[in-house]
């Protein structure tokens, strides 16, 4: 579970009696409750054991992350400031780990700054409006660098859809790895709740 987004620093202005490295530390400690919470769940819905490993693109050295990202099944992108996520991704050469663990079928998972960086363009951080793109000091972010979110992967099919994958006890055929609600791909989409699914798009 790569939750760089949450550590990025509070650029809203409100001033705190903690020290930024006491806030990074409070975030890092409720990122990894949220992992654990996310095991537990998990491992009730597949009735196996299920392994989350929280790393964060900014801290952990590229071995940490590469050995984590390659093991990983699935490589779950929580949300928070976009800008900062995006940056760190690219620094550290996660974005390219991810990208050819998911051309290899690592399912890919996004939420919100998760989903926006495998879209086309980070552009559609602005239109939230909830990242400040200063949070990431003296970074380039004009119309070139905001365009270079991972955006080959709605270019091959490998990342979109999977002919049949076993999730629990069904089977679903042509469930996508990938769905991002700003640049809509043909192939359907699901979801899953409470271990039932159904088609949100065809």
């Amino acid at each position: 579970m790569l939750v760089t987004a949450a550590m990025a620093p509070s650029s809203d202005g409100s001033a705190s009696k903690r020290s930024p490295g006491e806030l990074r530390r409070r975030r890092w400690t409720d990122a990894c409750k949220k992992g654990r919470l996310l095991e537990a769940a998990l491992a009730v819905l597949l009735g196996s054991p299920v392994s989350v490993d929280c790393i964060d693109c900014a801290k952990d050295d590229a071995a940490r992350l590469e050995e984590s990202i390659r093991s990983a099944s699935c490589v779950w992108v929580t949300g928070g400031n976009t800008f900062f996520l995006w940056h760190h991704m690219v620094q550290s050469g996660t974005a390219a780990l991810i990208a050819n663990r998911v051309a290899d079928g690592c399912l890919y998972v996004g939420q919100s700054a998760g989903s926006i960086v495998a879209g086309e363009s980070i552009e559609t951080a602005y239109w939230k409006g909830w990242d400040d793109p200063a949070v990431v000091p003296g970074a380039d972010w004009t119309a070139a660098t905001l365009g270079t979110a991972l955006r080959s992967w709605g270019k091959r099919e490998s990342y979109t859809r999977r002919r049949t994958q076993t999730l629990t006890s069904a089977r679903i055929d042509q469930t996508p790895l990938l769905y991002n609600v700003n640049r809509p791909t043909p192939h359907p989409a699901t979801r899953v709740i409470e271990g039932s699914f159904s088609a949100v798009s065809d």
